[in-house]
């Protein structure tokens, strides 16, 4: 039996959640089943606890089973393909969920990652412990306790999620976080790798290395990854395809077709189309 991911937006998230910014739920999906290429507008932590299947994510597949970890963020373009009866944990969360002191582990979680048994329990018994607090929370919305519970369990897990992709917020809190949050303020201005390596008295050389050995990414692949999903949040907005170009910090409208079918599989134009029938689930 397959049970559909529910379909809703941010405002029916938070009806979802009791208007807190966490929930969690337990998804089955049937085997040979292919999902549509999809968007959410909230953070997804899901924990593969039975089956096996592909995870297409921003043009990357990646093979899931029993302890994958799958991690997207808002904006992200994925869909998935079953090969058995897949069994997921899936916590979902918006910006406003995760402290400050948390808030840099999610530029250093990855895409995806198998846990060993021992800590894919640890994750999902907080991911339960989260549920146990929901159903309480429909009875008394306003439980301080339950609410507590919540967003403790969660940050625990946030916690487990980043300590198996080598993370730690003391880890977080270093010259790598201020390289992206630089790159993150300023991506809409004509970056260059050259300009941001002499921010940081880092020859163009040096930096692309280190850049890639701490986030996994070269510095043009998370560049064109922030300009992508602004533009992405500009076109549903209902801006031109030469305005979200320019906007989001593109030079030319050949490169902003080419890296935008890059990452999502379409040219801005056959996305705008296709976001008019397709709603955020």
């Amino acid at each position: 039996m397959y049970q559909n991911i529910p379909m809703y937006d941010i405002h029916h998230f938070a009806e979802k959640a009791n208007g807190i910014s966490v929930w969690v739920e337990v998804e089955r999906y049937s085997p040979l089943l292919t999902s549509v290429l999809h968007w959410h507008n909230y953070y997804d932590i899901s924990l593969i606890t039975q089956g096996k299947g592909i995870h297409h994510l921003n043009g990357k597949d990646y093979e899931i089973s029993e302890g994958s970890i799958i991690f997207t963020r808002p904006t992200d373009m994925h869909r998935f393909e079953t090969i058995d009866e897949i069994e997921s944990v899936s916590v979902h969360f918006t910006d406003d969920a995760v402290s400050d002191k948390y808030k840099t582990l999610l530029e250093f979680i990855n895409s995806m990652k198998i846990l060993d048994k021992s800590e894919t329990e640890i994750v999902k018994a907080y991911a339960m412990a989260i549920i146990k607090s929901q159903e309480n929370l429909k009875v008394n919305p306003k439980n301080e306790i339950e609410l507590d519970l919540v967003q403790r369990n969660f940050e625990l897990l946030l916690l487990t999620v980043g300590r198996n992709f080598n993370v730690t917020p003391q880890q977080a809190n270093n010259k790598v976080v201020q390289a992206l949050k630089y790159i993150n303020v300023h991506f809409r201005e004509p970056l260059t790798l050259d300009n941001v390596a002499k921010q940081f008295n880092y020859t163009p050389s040096y930096f692309s290395t280190w850049f890639k050995h701490n986030t996994d990414y070269s510095f043009t692949e998370y560049l064109n990854s922030l300009r992508i999903s602004y533009a992405i949040t500009l076109l549903k907005r209902g801006y031109s395809v030469t305005d979200s170009c320019f906007t989001s910090g593109f030079g030319s409208l050949s490169r902003f077709n080419f890296c935008f079918k890059q990452k999502t599989g379409k040219t801005p134009r056959e996305y705008v189309n296709e976001c008019k029938n397709i709603k955020p689930i």
